[in-house]
């Protein structure tokens, strides 16, 4: 009978070692897995942060180029004034207001169209 109980023990030991064996494995597997979800996560809120972050500075700049564009606005309008044009066309052209009026009187002739 005693060897019945020698046989025992020892299986019992190896059903401890057993499940001792398949907890580790499962915590351990349970850490990689909360590691990898954590690195995923990190990595995705770094993503957006960084998002974030490109979205304001080409806001910032899109905002700087229609600041740029009012800017040039004003400046073609300006250029195209009469009273701007007048002004360049005295000074820097030299050219003035006529100081006589001549009208020319032109009859019209028809042009026959090609002989035909």
């Amino acid at each position: 009978m005693s060897l019945g109980l020698m046989r025992a023990i020892p299986l019992g030991r190896k059903r401890i070692e057993t499940r001792s064996l398949n907890l580790t494995i499962l915590f351990a597997s349970a850490l990689l897995l909360v590691t990898f979800l954590s690195l995923l996560y990190l990595s995705q809120a770094s993503t957006v942060a960084t998002t974030g972050y490109d979205v304001k500075r080409l806001e910032e700049e899109k905002a700087q180029w229609e600041i740029r564009n009012e800017q040039l606005r004003f400046k073609v309008a300006e250029l195209k004034s009469l009273d701007r044009i007048e002004r360049e066309a005295g000074s820097r052209l030299k050219m003035a207001p006529p100081s006589k009026l001549m009208f020319l009187s032109v009859d019209l002739v028809q042009v026959d169209g090609g002989g035909r």
